[in-house]
């Protein structure tokens, strides 16, 4: 069996000179697939006249933009991929933060369809699936939902950017009222606590934090969204070259001083925690969302690689400052959405409620306070840093031993 799994978001393109009609009597709903004959159909006359085709490609474009801006799920069905309707298809997608995949039908050999698969995914398809007639009817097409939409409900303790410090983790889930029991911290009412990335980099204890955050969330005691410095370590530990600067080198450190066994297991644990791991959740039907360093609202209940680079980063101008950072964009200035927003990233010296949103990175790591967001409560409850581990301008590493 053939299983092709979408998000309720995306796009699937259909296409193929035969066979391609086969496919979506076979695994579509009809009410989900839409082609330019279909808009041809919608628009003839009563005689059977067709209309101009330039009308109908304006109906099937407006049909697409519609639900596309919906984030509701749409195949389209074509027999051939047009350079126009690529590009038409490429520019609503990245429009409405929709990730197009693609089904290939009337596979003429194995050799012809990794060529075409490679030929596709470099074009920008997330999924590419070539298919001849046999494997047509042992395909099983699945719409599941967005995997940051989640069933958890409140009440939640969200903990900003930790940064390797341990400590005053510790000292936050007692001011908190959670009791430790073995390696895990568990509350007497059943409290959630959420930790919005960033867990290693620039403090103490990176390696004793992400083990720490894999033993909750893998025992189901806590909820995890990755960050910037989360991605990059796990990019490091999979053998990508990274700058090592802003604080990785502080982690790389303490990994590399351990056992080839404690490595290995390390590797396996943190790549799993963050390749699982939702970039933002949705939480307490869709009224709360935890991103790192942000999401607009829009983005919300849909997956695409701009919204993960936004979450992962937050908006920025594209240029560095001074000190070799993103120059960062207010985005929650402007942010008017129902659902609230907790995020991080950048640190500020108080985490106060603006527009619905609310920044709970305090700088525990450069002197400044670890802070928990209760939530549904909406209080703050913050303990200060034991000492400044890493000079956030300079780059360099200070007062790290203990």
């Amino acid at each position: 069996m053939i299983d092709i799994t979408l998000n309720n978001s995306g796009l699937l393109i259909i296409a193929g000179e035969k066979d391609r009609s086969l496919f979506a009597d076979i695994c579509m709903n009809p009410e989900s697939l839409i082609s330019v004959y279909s808009c041809c159909r919608l628009l003839s006359g009563i005689d059977g006249s067709e209309p101009p085709l330039h009308l109908a490609l304006e109906l099937f474009y407006r049909i697409l933009e519609m639900r596309l801006r919906l984030g509701v799920f749409t195949a389209v069905e074509t027999p051939a991929l047009s350079q126009s309707l690529l590009s038409h298809i490429f520019e609503l997608c990245n429009t409405y933060y929709a990730e197009p995949s693609l089904v290939i039908t009337g596979a003429s050999g194995l050799s012809d369809s990794q060529k075409k698969i490679e030929a596709y995914r470099e074009k920008g398809f997330k999924n590419v699936w070539v298919l001849d007639r046999e494997s047509l009817f042992n395909c099983r097409l699945n719409i599941k939902r967005v995997s940051a939409i989640r069933d958890e409900k409140p009440p939640f303790d969200i903990i900003g950017d930790i940064h390797g410090c341990y400590d005053e983790l510790e000292e936050l889930f007692y001011e908190l009222g959670y009791e430790k029991k073995g390696f895990l911290f568990e509350h007497p009412a059943g409290r959630m606590p959420v930790f919005i990335g960033d867990v290693a980099d620039r403090g103490p204890y990176s390696i004793k934090m992400i083990e720490f955050t894999a033993n909750m969330v893998e025992a189901g005691k806590a909820l995890y969204v990755p960050g910037n410095h989360c991605v990059k370590f796990m990019r490091w530990l999979n053998g990508s070259e990274i700058k090592l600067k802003h604080g990785v080198e502080t982690t790389i450190e303490e990994y590399t001083a351990l056992e080839e066994s404690e490595r290995q297991r390390i590797k396996n644990r943190f790549t799993s925690l963050v390749e699982n791991s939702s970039i933002y959740i949705c939480l307490d039907n869709g009224n709360l969302v935890i991103s790192h360093a942000g999401i607009r609202e829009k983005m919300i209940g849909r997956e695409h690689r701009k919204i993960r680079a936004f979450c992962l980063f937050g908006a920025t101008t594209g240029k560095t400052n001074e000190n070799g950072f993103p120059e960062r964009i207010d985005w929650a200035a402007d942010y008017t959405g129902k659902p609230f927003l907790v995020y991080g990233h950048t640190p500020v010296e108080k985490a106060v409620i603006r527009n619905n949103t609310i920044n709970i990175d305090q700088g525990c790591v450069f002197g400044g306070s670890l802070t928990a967001f209760r939530y549904p409560e909406m209080t703050t409850v913050s303990v200060k840093a034991k000492r400044t581990y890493y000079c956030r301008n300079s780059g360099q590493v200070k007062n790290i031993s203990v």
